[in-house]
């Protein structure tokens, strides 16, 4: 389902944090392990509600996992793709041009996809194009 989060409370459980969430509908309950980090309120998710019956009390709870997604308002973050280059070098440095062309294009699609953020964008894009540099070069060797 679709939806958006409402709320998004935090409390401290046998030493593990533990997270309450409401959802736009009303639906309110336990977020789980497998959800993606760095959620918060406003943000648009897809949620899998499964219902929990404790077995000692039969207590009923709902255990959510949630999914970012991408939002139609948010236009200036929606996938769009990297143009290519009208020349594009050859040789060596062809061979590097398209790699770091490869490692930008996976850095903005991950940040698009909200697995990272700004920062971790960057810095992932730095660190791949270190590597593919590299292994380029002991390819060439």
């Amino acid at each position: 389902m679709e939806t958006t989060i409402k709320t998004l409370e935090g409390k401290e459980w046998d030493g593990k944090m533990k997270y309450t969430v409401t959802l736009a509908d009303g639906t309110t309950g336990y977020l789980q392990d497998e959800s993606d980090t760095g959620l918060k309120e406003g943000d648009a998710v897809s949620a899998e509600i499964k219902v929990y019956t404790a077995k000692k009390t039969g207590n009923k709870s709902n255990l959510i996992t949630l999914k970012k997604t991408l939002v139609a308002q948010n236009a200036s973050q929606q996938s769009t793709s990297i143009p290519s280059a009208t020349l594009t070098p050859t040789g060596l440095s062809g061979l590097k041009f398209e790699a770091r062309m490869k490692c930008i294009q996976l850095a903005h699609d991950t940040y698009i996809a909200g697995k990272l953020d700004d920062n971790e964008a960057k810095n992932h894009c730095r660190e791949w194009v270190v590597l593919a540099d590299a292994l380029i070069d002991d390819l060439t060797k």
